[in-house]
């Protein structure tokens, strides 16, 4: 009974020890880092922002636009994911007169944990803090038609533009289909979260303020798919 006993406890203590062989390798190696480009959309409101160039005739933004960007990440003991992400978008309005462009974009860094780890597969929520920027340009509709036209002042364009801080939490999922048994992966997956920059005003023309600024708090939902690889 005793050795019954001490050959189960031995059995129990081999299965219990970290697997050593080329799977085990390979597998650690899979989930050990990625970088990929995202594309999806996100809805944001334009805020303050959007009334006042709707009401001055420069045409209205529509509320979900292509969300556009890229990122990456490496884990720590296999769980602690740390890496950056960034994103934007480009929503444009025009009307006869006027055509509008709002450049939106942020770059986070990036700390998440993952909760669920297999062997071709993860998923995980995170959090990211980092910086964002707008840049609003106004341009004629009508082309000029020669260099004069630059001189006169009958083609206008005014391109403002302002900096902030910018926020993101979300989480993701992703898949691997490994390529060689050294580690290099394809990645797929998707993530999605919400982006907040809580900016009040200061749009800047050059480097003057512009004065009486509307508010444009740029933020909203969004989800993308992404693509990418894994080299190590």
């Amino acid at each position: 009974m005793q050795r019954r006993v001490i050959i189960i406890a031995a059995f129990l203590a081999v299965v219990s020890l970290p697997a050593t062989g080329e799977d085990a390798v390979v597998g650690e190696r899979d989930l050990s880092g990625a970088i990929f480009f995202t594309m999806g959309f996100t809805k944001n409101e334009k805020g303050d922002l959007g009334t006042s160039l709707r009401n001055s005739g420069f045409g209205r933004f529509g509320d979900k636009n292509l969300y556009l960007g890229a990122g990456g990440y490496f884990l720590l003991d296999n769980n602690l994911l740390l890496g950056g992400s960034g994103g934007g978008v480009i929503p444009a309005a025009e009307t006869d007169d006027y055509k509008t462009r709002l450049y939106a974009a942020h770059l986070t860094f990036d700390a998440g944990y993952a909760f669920l780890r297999k062997r071709y597969f993860v998923a995980y929520p995170f959090g990211g803090l980092g910086i964002g920027g707008a840049r609003l340009t106004l341009t004629d509709n009508d082309p000029p038609d020669d260099f004069n036209d630059y001189l006169d002042g009958t083609f206008h364009t005014a391109t403002l533009f302002r900096l902030g801080v910018a926020m993101k939490a979300g989480g993701g999922f992703e898949v691997r289909v490994p390529l060689t048994d050294r580690g290099f992966s394809l990645v797929f997956g998707t993530r999605g979260g919400y982006v907040y920059m809580p900016w009040a005003s200061d749009w800047y023309f050059e480097s003057t303020g512009a004065g009486n600024e509307p508010d444009y708090r740029y933020g909203g939902p969004y989800v993308v798919g992404f693509a990418g690889v894994s080299p190590f």
